[in-house]
């Protein structure tokens, strides 16, 4: 009994289909966990922002004895302080918009990217799955020759050569068996990781590709698709408009801070007051205007503002390299979805021209026209040509993959 027998009986099965893998990466993958830290993240800042804003109520209560302890005072103090204008206030309230931007964009690229990892990785367990089972067929077919080889050997029917090329052929295949299954366990645990399925599982991939239609994109509307819509680059830019902002803010601080205070201050030698009435009676009530200028810290205004301007030319520096590194990316994904539609017609070609030359030799086998192990060579060659028509199939639905993910299709 085989390998992969073995591990179908000692473990669940999960049948899965593609639909099924992309239903449990939202419940249980750590990109969805990332997704909705950053879609809470975006809800905070903007929260964070607006708080800043509303009035602050304060409440102090103050007790004082001498050293005689004949005197005593009670004080209270309650209010509202309200700022009316800061540099740091306008900077926020200017950068709420691209800050909630920025962080909805960061979970916008969480979710496209597990997309496209759960696809890639589904697509990649399809193909190991296939080649696996192609090269346990052969594996099967060259045991069983090799099998008959040794007892026509004993029998001194076959020479020693053709019982000796039997054992290789086997062994050969045996090796690219145990090769191919352990591309399908690891296949199968990087979806598992991708997905967020922690169980000790088998994955059994049930869905079916179907050679597509030939796709052809122009690269320069890709390109420009992909800058309108690629949350990753929307980040960047926004990242490089909260710098501006910050620089902003930070060279306009030299401003005064304006604030307005109103409160309520309740003083008396007996205790402090037990109702509302009580306190009304002895407070003294005041409305303050504050005007807060930072004139002594010069040394300090000319250091943020110096640091807040590297910080702006570094986002221009990762702006610049984030659309050349884009742009490459965007080539890659152009080029390889080229390049598959074109390898996969001529692996399709040649996989057509393998089961004609396998049914001609079956036809010269039964006609006692063709040898065994010749035979056998060309069941090889028609293996291998499936396994190139299966890689090239995958290939193709995981450039296509890429390019939605770059442009952001949901």
């Amino acid at each position: 009994m085989s390998l992969f027998i073995i591990f179908l009986f000692s473990l669940d099965t999960l049948y899965l289909s593609l639909d099924s893998a992309l239903s449990i990466a939202e419940r249980r993958s750590v990109e969805k966990m990332n997704e909705r830290y950053n879609r809470t993240l975006a809800r905070e800042k903007v929260l964070e922002e607006f708080e800043r804003v509303l009035p602050s109520p304060y409440l102090n209560l103050s007790y004082a004895k001498r050293n005689n302890h004949s005197s005593r005072s009670y004080g209270g103090e309650i209010g509202l302080s309200q700022i009316l204008f800061s540099p740091e206030l306008v900077g926020g309230l200017v950068s709420t918009a691209p800050t909630y931007q920025y962080y909805q964009a960061q979970s916008e690229l969480s979710r496209l990217r597990l997309k496209y990892l759960t696809k890639t990785s589904y697509y990649q367990l399809l193909k190991f799955q296939e080649i696996y089972r192609v090269k346990r067929e052969e594996r099967i077919k060259k045991e069983l020759n090799w099998q008959l080889s040794e007892e026509k050997y004993r029998l001194q029917r076959v020479s020693n050569l053709e019982r000796l090329r039997s054992e290789n052929d086997f062994l050969l295949a045996k090796m690219e068996e145990e090769n191919a299954y352990k591309n399908l366990l690891l296949a199968q645990e990087n979806l598992k990781a991708v997905i967020g399925e922690e169980r000790e599982l088998f994955i059994f991939a049930t869905s079916e590709l179907t050679p597509p239609e030939e796709t052809t994109i122009d690269f320069l509307q890709f390109w420009k698709e992909l800058e309108e819509r690629h949350p990753e680059w929307q980040a960047v830019k926004k990242g490089k408009d909260l710098s501006e902002i910050a620089l902003y803010s930070a060279i306009f601080k030299f401003l005064p801070t304006i604030s307005l205070s109103l409160s309520s201050y309740y003083s008396d030698s007996s205790s402090f007051p037990k109702s509302i009435r009580s306190w009304q009676e002895k407070d003294l009530s005041h409305l303050s205007l504050y005007l807060s200028f930072p004139i002594l810290d010069i040394t300090g205004y000319l250091l943020n503002v110096s640091a807040h301007r590297q910080e702006r030319k570094r986002a221009e520096i990762k702006l610049r390299e984030g659309r050349l590194s884009l742009y490459k990316e965007a080539k890659d994904a152009f080029l390889s979805l080229n390049e598959a539609n074109t390898r996969f017609r001529y692996a399709q070609k040649n996989f057509e021209l393998a089961k004609e030359i396998l049914r001609l030799g079956e036809e010269e086998k039964r006609l006692g026209l063709l040898s065994y192990l010749d035979f056998l060579d060309i069941e090889t060659k028609y293996a291998n040509a499936y396994q190139i028509y299966i890689t090239s199939l995958i290939d193709i639905y995981q450039a296509k993959a890429k390019v939605d993910y770059l442009i952001g299709k949901k």
